[in-house]
């Protein structure tokens, strides 16, 4: 859902999804196998994440399912949005078109 989510938000802002480069922590920096201890220290792990956000101009967090989004669920999502946060970058919650729908829905 988060490559839908991404697409959605960039319909509903007329954005070419061809021209936006976007990184998705989970394939550009595995917090899962690179554990301090195992090749890579804290201070580097805290580095990459400190340099990849903060040369981001703006941090798309994808809230799904709406009602209980799974990311909130996850230490490292959420050490993302208080990086995005302390960078000022632009932060955009983003939700996939079924899950902008239910929402919809569900505040009607």
């Amino acid at each position: 859902e988060t490559v839908s989510s991404a697409f959605a938000w960039a319909d509903l802002n007329s954005i070419d999804p061809a021209t936006v480069y976007l990184w998705l922590d989970a394939f550009c920096l595995n917090q899962h196998t690179e554990i301090p201890g195992k090749g890579i220290s804290q201070e580097e792990l805290d580095e990459s994440f400190n340099s990849c956000i903060q040369c981001s101009k703006r941090v798309l967090f994808a809230a799904n399912p709406w009602n209980d989004p799974a990311s909130l669920h996850r230490l490292w999502c959420i050490i993302e949005v208080a990086y995005a946060i302390a960078f000022q970058c632009e932060f955009d919650v983003i939700l996939s078109a079924a899950q902008q729908e239910a929402f919809t829905s569900a505040i009607e």
